[in-house]
């Protein structure tokens, strides 16, 4: 007979994905407000919160080996990093507008989580290409 020690609590099995999604959702919201010019109080905090939050997630998914909280501390320390160089970059440029900022980071964080995503799936599986670490074949490398 299970307790109810032995089973996980509803908030360690499902508040994670609630929350993943409702940072999803106000970030969506955020750029679309933003992109699209729309007047709006909310506009500027959902904004701030894509802006921190997307490349943080996507930098948290691109470092599997470190404990969590190192994860979260690395992820928010090179998300403010991100910001700061694309908005240093488009500065630079004479190109610095808020719709290439926010394009900007949101490819950025794309390409992170892709990179994530790659690696989680195994990017030679999806090619069909196959080596062997002993044999010493490198599939990168092209065909012989």
């Amino acid at each position: 007979m299970q307790s109810s020690r032995d089973r996980p609590s509803v908030v360690e099995t499902d508040l994670p994905p609630i929350l993943a999604g409702a940072a999803f959702a106000i970030s969506g919201v955020g750029v679309a407000l933003a992109l699209s010019d729309a007047q709006s109080p909310l506009r500027a905090p959902f904004v701030i919160f894509f802006l921190f939050a997307g490349p943080a997630c996507g930098l948290y998914t691109v470092l599997p080996g470190l404990d969590p909280v190192a994860r979260a501390a690395t992820a928010a320390a090179g998300a403010a990093g991100i910001d700061m160089a694309v908005a240093g970059t488009l500065s630079a440029l004479d190109v610095l507008t808020a719709g290439g900022g926010i394009t900007a980071v949101t490819a950025i964080t794309a390409l992170l989580l892709l990179c994530a995503a790659t690696r989680r799936t195994g990017w030679l599986r999806l090619t069909g290409r196959t080596g062997s670490p002993t044999t010493g074949s490198n599939p990168l490398r092209g065909r012989r």
